[in-house]
């Protein structure tokens, strides 16, 4: 299973954990956030991760908005370390080699989180992988997905469920 957000501060990273606590398997999320934002609000994010996730890739956007490459994710890293949950985590600063990773070590009955800096990638490389998946998944789900009774969804790719957030749901000030 898999879920796409543009989650990107930490108000939107605790809106997307309270649905993921809920998960009754293990969860992995592809976390990051856009290079301007404040260190703190790197670690806080770190902090939070690591306390929604069982699993972390931390990533970076394409555009680090000035940034050095790595910076961003160093701060996340010490957010993560900060809460001692020994939550185990890996950098992998390109966004489309961290999907990649996770959609290909997807724990079963799993959900895997991706908060990407480019929604629409993140669902091209998903329906990659799920063939069965068809255009109409790529549009807001207001709720489960209706299919035919006698209908299986397969275990070794993930299922979308997708949560496009165009806009941030808190402007930076």
């Amino acid at each position: 299973h898999a879920l796409v957000d543009y989650a990107h501060n930490p108000a939107s990273y605790e809106a997307v954990g309270s649905f993921v606590k809920n998960w009754p398997g293990e969860s992995v999320g592809v976390i990051g956030g856009p290079g301007d934002r404040r260190d703190e609000d790197f670690v806080t994010l770190g902090e939070l991760s690591a306390t929604i996730f069982d699993h972390i890739i931390i990533k970076e956007d394409d555009d680090t908005r000035g940034r050095p490459r790595g910076e961003a994710a160093d701060l996340i890293m010490k957010g993560v370390k900060n809460t001692q949950t020994n939550t185990p985590t890996t950098i992998q600063l390109n966004e489309t080699k961290a999907i990649e990773l996770v959609l290909d070590n997807a724990p079963e009955n799993g959900l895997v989180v991706i908060l990407p800096e480019s929604v629409s990638r993140a669902i091209d490389l998903i329906k990659a992988r799920n063939p069965i998946w068809d255009s109409t998944a790529s549009q807001a789900v207001p709720s489960s997905p209706s299919y035919p009774e006698d209908f299986t969804p397969p275990m070794t790719a993930p299922t979308p469920v997708v949560s496009p957030s165009p806009e941030p749901l808190i402007q930076p000030h």
